[in-house]
């Protein structure tokens, strides 16, 4: 219910989700947390007019403390190897280029998939490569080259 009803609102679905992921990761396992969420949310509503007089370049010292904190868990990927470091390094790049959260997770998502999808193939070319077929086909790039 609440995420359509973000989306009627312009909300990102996915922000609802990394919303409650967030509480579960700090320990909230009911739906309390959700509630008290929602209502500091309601409550805060009556405060924009004092918001917007804030101008919002002053917000970005916030923002860069809160993207150096993030990027925290950036050192613990395996950068050497690409069927990892391909899809997080999307995911990182396309949240901020884009705008938006849900565009950097499908891309690296899609990546992740599409580099798993791989691994299959090359097994199966290694196998044949073992076999006689792979043989055959050594012996002919020795003729040719």
């Amino acid at each position: 219910v609440f995420t359509m009803l973000s989306a009627v609102l312009g909300c990102s679905p996915v922000i609802i989700f990394l919303e409650c992921t967030a509480g579960i990761k700090e320990g909230a396992r009911t739906g309390l947390s959700a509630v008290v969420t929602g209502l500091l949310f309601l409550i805060a509503m009556f405060f924009i007019p004092i918001f917007n007089v804030v101008p919002a370049i002053a917000t970005a010292p916030a923002l860069i403390l809160i993207g150096s904190l993030m990027m925290t868990g950036a050192g613990m990927i395996d950068w050497n190897k690409l069927d990892s470091a391909l899809p997080c390094f999307l995911t990182i790049c396309l949240m901020p280029f884009t705008g938006e959260i849900s565009s950097g997770i499908v891309a690296g998502i899609v990546a992740y998939a599409a580099l798993r999808l791989d691994q299959p193939f090359n097994a199966l070319c290694s196998r044949i490569m073992e076999g006689p077929a792979g043989k055959l086909i050594k012996a002919l790039r020795a003729r040719i080259m």
